[in-house]
């Protein structure tokens, strides 16, 4: 399942985001890569809890996809 290896590979710190590549790699751009597509939002970090928690494009899409799951339950 390629959610559960992301999953694992964020809890071992092998999933490297734009953040954490941006301390050593000064050409990466540290902004959220799904915001800064949109350009009227402000772009946050792109760190665990930005991409996890706090992003509003991805809190859309989650809440899209639970609305959805809701209905067939």
């Amino acid at each position: 399942n390629e959610f559960k290896q992301i999953y694992l590979r964020f809890l071992n710190n092998t999933l490297w985001l734009g953040s954490q590549l941006s301390k050593f790699n000064k050409e990466v751009d540290s902004r959220c890569s799904i915001c800064k597509q949109i350009q009227y939002l402000p772009c946050g970090k792109d760190d665990k809890q930005h991409v996890f928690q706090n992003c509003p494009v991805l809190c859309e899409i989650r809440s899209l996809f639970n609305l959805i799951l809701g209905l067939f339950s």
